[in-house]
């Protein structure tokens, strides 16, 4: 601490001996040079000296300068990034980022680096925060202001670009967020070729990107490229963003079923992440949770269990119990036990995410309305069904609030909502929410989907129960061909425990196409049925599952 005090005397003093010099250009020398000694504190992760060193810059700024000037402009921006950097009090931090804004917008104009820079940072304090209603205007404006100032080469241009595709992507519009990581990835390309941690940070962007879209085959080979960047040209495996890349594959790597491959980076990367900088952080906790998601997958529930209480306990720790990143993983425990069939214990951590999400104001998000229809879903099983309809309403509002209503995931609450109505034989309410979610998810990920193939599995049922006989024949109908297709598709991706469960889902429809069969060949007033033809299918349906199977088996070596 001696040292520090040391080198403040120094910059205080130093000008004083220089020959010529104005009293003006001393004080702007030694703000300056105060603010360069603060970077370097943070640097050090010395927080103390960092805070009272731009506090000491402020106060000759102020008193040489005036509040209004771009000198006390500087030190206000690095007071905020001191406050995010090493205390969580957001409140203050945007004051002074917001100080900053309005003091730079004035003393350099708005096309000016640094009154970009401040725009950026705040936008970027809201992101943090979810809060992306406040964050995306900011990093526009900055963003157009690069533009207009024929900036478009800067690093801060592609940064923009790259927090616009985060802030798009968090918020479902995936074609937007697509345009931005492309022109980010293009710019980073051009000025400093392929060879960068930049660039390798563009392609892991991207990635998770088409990873949420489910184009994995397009996914693959960017982080593929950018972990051979990492291993061969750069020659560190000790940068976050390799470690990212990491995350990222392993977790496509689990959707796809490839379970060993999955594993194996999961455990690299916890490897890596304790050796570089310890278990206690959100990146080691976030491993955890991915592990805790394969072995839920693979129905290793006891590993699961354990691997989520792991990351709460963690998170605990070091965010505490008032923050979204700690309700994720609470959510995370109410889905584990939701597949467990244990729905009390469910639903008790579904409560405590929305109590948290409601505490902190994060109730305008499509994840939230995603945990109202989870919500709904536990209370239908629960037999609680004004609750479930209440959740459900709630959710598909949401979703139409946030124009979300072209994305699966609206598509799933009128589904859940339909099939809810069914459960209280209320048909007729039931009938327009399925015939919506069928054209939804038809439009969203198109026919040859298995969510397209449950929707019109659900259209089928819901004629069944109205004993309107014409309708479900032919939603039967066009299942048998999607069913088929799908299964056959299934085991070309899939592992051997999912398409376990996959073939059950098929078996169940079956059956009910066996059932339906039964029922029509009881009434001689539905012979323009084509009874004959149903019965047919079935026949054809038995033969096609049995060659199936036997091929199956033969290709797991079983």
């Amino acid at each position: 601490m001696k040292t520090n005090y040391i080198l403040i005397l120094i910059i205080l003093f130093q000008f004083n001996f220089v020959k010529g010099q104005n009293v003006d250009s001393t004080a702007m020398n030694q703000v300056d040079s105060l603010i360069k000694l603060c970077k370097v504190y943070r640097d050090k992760q010395d927080g103390k000296s960092a805070f009272e060193t731009i506090v000491l810059a402020e106060s000759i700024a102020l008193d040489k300068f005036g509040k209004n000037s771009k000198e006390y402009g500087a030190c206000c921006h690095n007071h905020a990034v001191v406050l995010e950097l090493f205390t969580k009090d957001i409140d203050e931090t945007i004051r002074w980022y917001k100080l900053a804004i309005s003091i730079r917008e004035v003393a350099l104009g708005k096309s000016h680096i640094d009154y970009c820079i401040s725009l950026v940072n705040l936008g970027t304090v809201y992101g943090k925060m979810n809060n992306f209603t406040l964050a995306e205007p900011l990093i526009i404006e900055a963003k157009n202001n690069l533009e207009l100032s024929n900036n478009k080469d800067h690093k801060l241009y592609t940064f923009c670009l790259n927090n616009l595709g985060i802030i798009n992507m968090e918020n479902r519009k995936y074609d937007v967020a697509e345009r931005y990581y492309l022109e980010a990835k293009d710019i980073r390309e051009k000025l400093s070729g392929k060879l960068t941690v930049e660039y390798c940070g563009n392609l892991i962007n991207l990635a998770k990107l088409y990873f949420n879209m489910a184009y994995y085959e397009k996914a693959e080979p960017l982080l593929l490229e950018a972990i051979q960047i990492f291993k061969v040209n750069l020659k560190t495996l000790n940068h976050p963003f390799y470690s990212n890349s990491l995350t990222q594959l392993s977790l496509m790597y689990n959707k796809l079923g490839k379970f060993n491959k999955a594993e194996q980076l999961f455990l690299e990367n916890l490897s890596l992440i304790e050796k570089n900088i310890g278990v206690d952080n959100e990146k080691y906790a976030a491993n955890l949770n991915n592990m805790a998601m394969l072995h839920m997958d693979l129905g290793n529930y006891e590993k699961s269990e354990k691997y989520f209480l792991e990351a709460k306990a963690i998170k605990q720790k070091i965010v505490g119990i008032t923050t979204v990143n700690y309700a994720s993983t609470i959510q995370n425990l109410a889905i584990l036990y939701s597949q467990m069939g244990d729905f009390i214990k469910s639903e008790q951590y579904y409560l405590e995410t929305k109590y948290l999400l409601d505490s902190v104001k994060q109730t305008n998000h499509p994840d939230y309305a995603d945990l109202l229809n989870n919500l709904g879903s536990i209370y239908c099983n629960l037999k609680r069904y004004n609750e479930a309809e209440y959740h459900f309403l709630r959710s598909i509002e949401l979703h139409e609030k946030l124009f979300n209503v072209d994305r699966p995931d609206f598509a799933f609450a009128l589904e859940n909502l339909s099939n809810l109505y069914m459960q209280m034989g209320d048909y007729s309410k039931a009938e327009p929410l399925i015939l919506r979610a069928k054209l939804k998810i038809e439009g969203a990920m198109g026919r040859q989907h298995p969510g397209y193939a449950h929707s019109v599995f659900n259209l089928a049922s819901l004629y069944f129960l109205k004993n309107d006989f014409e309708n479900c024949s032919l939603y039967l109908k066009e299942l048998d061909s999607l069913d088929r297709f799908l299964v056959i598709k299934a085991t070309q991706h899939l592992s051997e425990n999912e398409l376990q469960k996959y073939i059950s889902i098929f078996s169940k429809r079956q059956d009910f196409l066996f059932s339906f069969t039964h029922n029509i060949s009881q009434k001689n007033t539905l012979l323009d049925l084509k009874e004959n033809a149903i019965e047919q299918t079935c026949y054809n349906n038995i033969l096609f599952y049995k060659g199936f199977l036997l091929v199956l088996l033969n290709k797991l070596n079983f």
